[in-house]
Formats: C-alpha cells, structure tokens, sequence
C-alpha cells in the first residue's frame, strides 16, 4: 500500500493484523481498523496487556481503530464512510483497499509466525 492509500481493516480480531498491515504501510497511509467485539470484550478475550500494546503501537501509527462494528452490515452507507472519516461521498478510488481479515493464529504474540 502506498503513503495517499485509504484502508479499511474489517474483522480483525485480536488487532494483530492491523499491527502487520500498517508496518508494511508507507507512511501517510490512512488505515482505519474495525473489529466485531467491543472494545472491553477484546480485552476479555485476548488479554489486557496483548490488546493495550496494540492499540498503542495502532496509536503511533495514526491508525483509527472501531469496536463493536458488524463488517457484514456496512455497506455504501453512512456508517461506512464515517469509517474513512476524510470522505464526503461515495466516490472511492482505485488506490483505496477495504480488507477483510481471514482469522490465522500466528504462533508470535503479535500475530505473526516466526518461522
């Protein structure tokens, strides 16, 4: 991806693999990043500590994170394009990425393998 590319992250469930996209992310990239749990259920689930480190290196990267959002409802709508925040209509183009996260459990506590 590249530093004027806007990127919605749907499904990610433990955050990891917004951690992995935005270090492979030129910088200036905007990257928003949802998950299905809240944002106290993933730090039920997945561990205070886990998600908190997260969230602060996300932070770092001016990635903006949502809780609680149903990928499978978003549509052109409102709700979507609050998502992305910078746009006023439903004009998106080619250098823009939605990505949906297909669940694979690294064994580095980041997420990602170390092999």
């Amino acid at each position: 991806f590249g530093s004027q590319d806007n990127i919605l992250i749907v499904g990610d469930g433990d955050l990891s693999f917004s951690c992995s996209i935005s270090n492979a992310t030129r910088r200036g990239a905007k990257i928003t990043s949802t998950t299905y749990l809240t944002a106290e259920e993933l730090l039920q689930v997945y561990g205070s500590s886990v998600i908190e480190r997260r969230l602060k290196l996300l932070r770092s990267r001016h990635v903006i994170v949502r809780n609680g959002v149903d990928a499978t409802r978003l549509g052109m709508s409102d709700c979507m394009l609050q998502l992305f925040e910078s746009k006023s209509s439903c004009e998106f183009s080619v250098r823009e990425a939605i990505v949906n996260n297909v669940i694979k459990k690294g064994d580095g506590d980041d997420g990602t393998s170390s092999s």
